[in-house]
């Protein structure tokens, strides 16, 4: 190879690595923009800003501070009542129960009176703490498919005797009982 195609082989060699420099720090800045424009946008928008301010750094500060907590433990920390529920619905069904939940219209007076059980109307929230369990929501029996299977009954202002197939005299506030008495 003549020195004359050396110099050119060299001079193009330089030339695409001072190329090369150059793209990548266009492409890097190019998403450095982005990215600074992107986190502008999320924290002006209320939304993102709760979700960042307070739902993460809350939930930090609590792994952080009960490391070794249970589930349930944090579902009672952080849903008070409606946790505190969930856990004992948990505990006294099998994970194959299918649970009868009152119509609102039932449950009303007790979210009023606790202001903290509005989740009970939200099938999708109590499938979140109960799955692999199913739910029925009474108000909607007619479209449910599991409504003639059902296996447990939530008790709430001592309404729900109605499903159960034995005779039961105590008065519950709130609980679950299983339909059938050897359940």
């Amino acid at each position: 190879m003549s020195s004359k195609n050396k110099r050119r082989r060299k001079a193009e060699i330089n030339n695409s690595a001072k190329n090369s420099s150059t793209n990548f720090i266009v492409r890097n800045g190019l998403a450095g923009l982005i990215l600074i424009g992107l986190l502008s946008i999320v924290l002006m928008v209320p939304g993102y800003n709760w979700m960042l301010n307070s739902l993460i750094k809350g939930n930090l500060q609590i792994i952080k501070e009960y490391p070794n907590i249970s589930i349930e433990e944090k579902y009672s920390m952080k849903f008070n009542v409606f946790g505190n529920l969930m856990n004992y619905i948990k505990r006294s069904t099998p994970e194959n129960a299918i649970i009868l939940i009152p119509d609102i219209e039932i449950v009303r007076p007790l979210i009023n009176s606790t202001n903290q059980l509005v989740q009970l109307v939200n099938k999708s929230i109590i499938l979140n703490f109960l799955y692999p369990r199913k739910i029925v929501m009474e108000n909607l029996k007619e479209e449910e498919k599991y409504f003639n299977k059902i296996t447990h009954v939530l008790i709430v202002n001592n309404y729900g005797y109605q499903y159960l197939n034995y005779e039961f005299n105590a008065n519950i506030q709130l609980g679950v009982l299983p339909v059938n008495k050897e359940n």
